[in-house]
């Protein structure tokens, strides 16, 4: 395919991705459409369907195999977007895709963080069983539960305690698989009995 159709075919499906037409996103990418496709600016498809709460397109383009870790320019990703939007649907469908929940934006924020800033915490919870990193910090230096500290949400502060102890549990059983052995209990030795003289 020559690169003015391709362009035209990429174009057609971000529009339709932005207007929320999946109908017209699967015309596109069956017609030979970039799942990954970006605007001029750097967005990708994926991104700007999230970001307008298009649930049934966002599957459509996780299963016609767009990356769901591609950013827009400042770094955010369609699960950061997602759950700043409350849009826990679309963060498990990208989370399902193996989404890489400790990526960071150009703050360095990750979507943990953004759970925390926005009250998301059922999103939070999910974060958290797909293994989000409780201690990654942003530019100021703070971690998702300075965050939530801050405005007071123990919900969120719940979630991430009941997330470390489910995680050091679960390092504990790995250690006690890697050295739990079978043992051979043998019987003590009996003392020799000295040589009596003639």
């Amino acid at each position: 395919m020559d690169d003015r159709k391709q362009r035209a075919l990429d174009t057609g499906l971000l529009d339709a991705a932005t207007n929320g037409d999946a109908a017209a996103a699967a015309r596109y990418l069956s017609l030979g459409a970039s799942p990954d496709a970006r605007t001029g600016w750097g967005d990708p498809a994926l991104v700007l369907a999230a970001e307008g709460r298009h649930d049934a397109l966002v599957t459509l383009l996780l299963d016609a195999g767009a990356d769901p870790d591609k950013r827009r320019a400042g770094g955010d990703s369609a699960l950061m977007i997602a759950t700043v939007f409350d849009r826990a649907d679309i963060a498990a469908a990208l989370l399902a895709k193996k989404a890489d929940a400790d990526l960071q934006n150009a703050k360095g924020y990750t979507a943990l963080h953004q759970a925390a800033a926005f009250g998301r915490n059922h999103i939070a919870a999910m974060l958290l069983d797909a293994g989000a990193d409780m201690k990654t910090r942003n530019e100021r230096g703070q971690t998702a539960k300075d965050i939530a500290a801050q405005s007071g949400n123990a919900e969120f502060l719940g979630l991430l305690k009941a997330a470390q102890k489910k995680r050091l549990a679960a390092e504990i059983d790995a250690l006690d698989d890697g050295i739990r052995k079978p043992v051979t209990v043998r019987p003590p030795l009996k003392p020799r009995r000295k040589n009596k003289g003639p």
